[in-house]
């Protein structure tokens, strides 16, 4: 699939969880092409308690792009909360950088967040 194709599918997915009231987070990816990374694992955790099992995007490891989006949904019993995600990108086995951020769930609202990896 294209990176056109990526990111028009990842924006339809952010679309249609915003229109569904659902709630979380779209994440904007930067990892540079150096890293040589083919996925990305994202954990979330309220008050160091995880909220959710691992997310491992893609299924199927390829080549990441510079430049990803990835959306994340939480449950809306966790409005209010700050939810801190960590992320590892991965080449084959290896773990080649990491990076964390963090948002306040809002029912009903997928908000924007930046993960810069590597820079």
């Amino acid at each position: 699939m294209t990176r056109p194709a990526r990111a028009a599918l990842a924006l339809a997915a952010a679309l249609v969880a915003s229109a569904c009231g659902a709630s979380g987070a779209r994440l904007h990816l930067s990892v540079p092409t150096a890293l040589r990374a083919d996925r990305v694992v994202v954990s979330g955790f309220v008050d160091d308690e995880p909220v959710f099992e691992a997310l491992e995007f893609p299924e199927t490891p390829r080549p990441l792009d510079e430049e990803e989006d990835l959306v994340v949904l939480v449950d809306d019993a966790l409005a209010g909360e700050d939810v801190v995600l960590t992320l590892v990108v991965k080449e084959g086995d290896r773990d080649r950088a990491n990076a964390s951020a963090d948002f306040d769930v809002e029912v009903g609202v997928v908000v924007d967040v930046d993960v810069e990896f590597g820079r």
